[in-house]
């Protein structure tokens, strides 16, 4: 499964490869260095879809805090920004580079402090990996019997003692 964790380090890789020279700042943006990106993590919202299958919803703003005071700059920090996040990012997984494609994006600009706000929303359909805890049964016993006790079905794991897989499950007459 993917977590809020490695979506948000993908964000942050993918944005600090795009804009090399543009700073992303993680806690404080009381005082904002300019040029520079803030990622805010807004919230996540799970729901079933099946029983071990989960959407998971995730929202990031995204704040892009200009150089200069102009419109032209966050225009163009707009357009390269939306551009970017129409393709997937990746993800390293243990195994696998997961693909993930953003849901929606919606960009506000605000010319009175010279700041973009993106909100990023993906929605991730992802199946629980249960662990399982416990040891592997290696030998099983099953004896069915009827209401008169008598033995109706017996099955055993014949593998270990001889060999052979292919009468595991036999009959046994009354």
């Amino acid at each position: 499964m993917i977590s809020t964790i490695e979506l948000y380090k993908a964000i942050r890789k993918h944005l600090e490869s795009l804009f090399p020279n543009v700073k992303v700042q993680q806690k404080d943006i009381k005082n904002i260095e300019r040029p520079s990106f803030y990622i805010q993590y807004v919230g996540k919202n799970v729901s079933t879809l099946a029983q071990n299958l989960y959407e998971d919803r995730i929202s990031f703003n995204i704040i892009y805090f200009s150089k200069k005071d102009e419109l032209l700059e966050l225009l163009e920090i707009e357009e390269t920004f939306i551009k970017a996040f129409n393709a997937p990012l990746s993800i390293p997984d243990d195994k696998y580079i997961i693909k993930v494609e953003k849901n929606s994006i919606q960009s506000n600009l605000n010319e009175d402090d010279y700041y973009l706000n993106f909100v990023v929303d993906f929605v991730l359909s992802q199946e629980e990996i249960i662990e399982e805890t416990g040891e592997d049964i290696e030998n099983i016993e099953l004896t069915v019997e009827n209401e008169d006790k008598d033995k109706i079905t017996e099955w055993t794991d014949k593998s270990e003692s001889t060999g052979n897989n292919d009468d595991l499950m036999s009959d046994i007459e009354l």
